[in-house]
C-alpha cells in the first residue's frame, strides 16, 4: 500500500493469498462500493447499481459493529467483507461475492472464510482502529445484514402504522384492531433478521405513536408514560414470542389512550406546555420560561399543573428528564455525565441523586438491570 492507496501489486498479494486459503476471490471497493480492483465469483457481473449498493451497505455495517458483515446482493449470492484503512482514514473495503446462496451460510467453508479476511487484514494492518480486538472469538466475527429484509419490513410497517394509529385516533377500533394484525404478520413473516433490528422496529413504532397522539391533542404525559414502559419491555425481549406480547400489550395500552381527550382549553395549554417541555429538557428551564412559551403567566401555570398533573413543576420537568434519561441509558452507550448533559441536569452527581428519588435504584443499576 502507498500513500494509503492499495496499488495493483499488493492487491495482487491480498488476492493470491485469499484465494489459497478459501477459494474464493477478493474486490477492492471505494466506501461507495464502486469496484476498483478485482473481479467477483458472480456469473452477474458486471453488478447493477444495487450491487454497488449492497458493497457500500457492506463496508458501513462492518464499520458500525466491527465485524465481517455479511449480505445479499439482489441476485441472492452472498457478499461478505470488511473495511480497510490508513492512518485512521476510511478508504474503501476488501469485499467477496461468494456465489453461494444463503442456505450455505452456516456451511465451514463460509464461516472459515470469514475469519480468513480478519486475519488477512489484521496481518497487514489494514484494519480500522475500532477492529483491532486484543482478543477476539474467530468463531463469532461475522453479522448478517439482510438490508433488503429490512427495508421490506420497515417499508411495510410505516404504511400500515399510518392506517393503525389514524383509525386509533378517532376511536375506529375495529378499523385500528384491523391494521394492527396486518402489522403482525408482517412482523411475524420475517425469519432472517437480527432480533435488535427487529425491536429497534417496535421501539420506533412506539415513540411514533406516542407523538402523533400528542400532536393529536391527547395527554402527553400518559402518552409519554405508556410509550416509556413499552420500551423498558422491549429491552428485555429475545424472541418473536416477546415481540408479539409487546405488540399486543402497545395495542391494549393505545387503545385505552385514544379514549383519553383532552376536556377543555387549559388541557390544551397544558399539552402544549408539556411538548415545549419534552423539546428544550437539556435547557435550563424555569417556570417563567414554559409559561411565557405557551402564553400564560407563571402563577397560572403552577396552578394548572397542580390542578392536571397534581404536581408541582420542578417535579413535572424532573419526571421527563427521568424518563429520557432512562431511555438513554438503555438504548445508548453514552457515559452518565453525557446523558446528564443530554436531560438538563447540572452535572452527574445531582442527576443520580434525583434518579434515584424516582427510580429507587442508581442510573448505572437501571442501565445493568435493563440490558440483561
Amino acid at each position: 500500500m502507498q500513500n494509503g492507496i492499495v496499488n495493483p501489486a499488493f492487491f495482487k498479494l491480498l488476492q493470491a493469498t485469499y484465494q489459497e486459503k478459501t477459494g474464493y476471490n477478493l474486490v477492492l471497493s471505494d466506501p461507495n462500493g464502486s469496484i476498483q480492483m478485482g473481479f467477483p465469483d458472480c456469473d452477474k457481473f458486471p453488478c447493477m447499481k444495487s450491487c454497488r449498493q449492497c458493497r457500500e451497505h457492506i463496508v458501513a455495517e462492518a464499520l458500525r459493529t466491527g465485524k465481517v458483515c455479511i449480505d445479499a446482493c439482489h441476485e441472492g449470492y452472498t457478499i461478505w467483507g470488511l473495511p480497510f484503512a490508513n492512518n485512521g482514514k476510511i478508504m474503501g473495503g476488501l469485499i467477496v461475492i461468494g456465489g453461494e446462496h444463503r442456505s450455505s451460510h452456516d456451511d465451514h467453508r463460509f464461516k472459515s472464510a470469514c475469519v480468513e479476511l480478519y486475519k488477512l487484514m489484521d496481518s497487514h494492518d489494514l484494519l480500522p482502529e475500532t477492529h483491532k480486538f486484543n482478543e477476539i472469538d474467530l468463531n463469532d466475527i461475522h453479522r448478517f445484514v439482510y438490508r433488503k429484509s429490512y427495508d421490506d419490513l420497515n417499508e411495510s410497517v410505516n404504511l400500515l402504522q399510518k392506517s393503525f394509529l389514524s383509525h386509533l385516533q378517532t376511536a375506529d377500533f375495529e378499523e385500528a384492531k384491523a391494521d394492527f394484525m396486518e402489522i403482525k404478520k408482517a412482523f411475524e413473516s420475517i425469519d432472517d433478521l437480527p432480533m435488535d433490528i427487529v425491536l429497534g422496529l417496535v421501539g420506533e413504532m412506539i415513540y411514533d405513536a406516542r407523538k402523533q397522539f400528542i400532536q393529536a391533542g391527547m395527554d402527553s404525559y400518559a402518552c409519554t408514560a405508556e410509550a416509556g414502559a413499552l420500551i423498558d419491555r422491549v429491552s428485555s425481549v429475545n424472541d418473536m414470542d416477546g415481540v408479539g406480547r409487546i405488540l399486543d400489550t402497545f395495542l391494549e395500552r393505545f387503545f385505552l389512550l385514544s379514549a383519553k381527550r383532552p376536556k377543555d382549553q387549559d388541557d390544551m395549554v397544558i399539552e402544549r406546555a408539556t411538548t415545549f417541555l419534552e423539546e428544550n429538557l437539556r435547557d435550563n428551564l424555569t417556570r417563567e420560561q414554559v409559561a411565557k412559551a405557551v402564553g400564560i403567566s407563571p402563577s397560572h401555570f403552577s396552578r394548572l399543573i397542580r390542578e392536571k398533573k397534581g404536581r408541582t413543576f420542578t417535579d413535572l420537568l424532573n419526571q421527563y428528564r427521568i424518563e429520557h434519561a432512562s431511555t438513554m441509558l438503555v438504548r445508548s452507550s453514552f457515559t452518565l455525565a453525557r446523558i446528564a448533559d443530554e436531560t438538563g441536569f447540572c452535572d452527574q452527581s445531582y442527576f443520580s441523586k434525583v434518579f434515584r428519588r424516582y427510580k429507587d435504584m442508581s442510573p448505572a443499576q437501571y442501565r445493568d438491570l435493563h440490558r440483561e
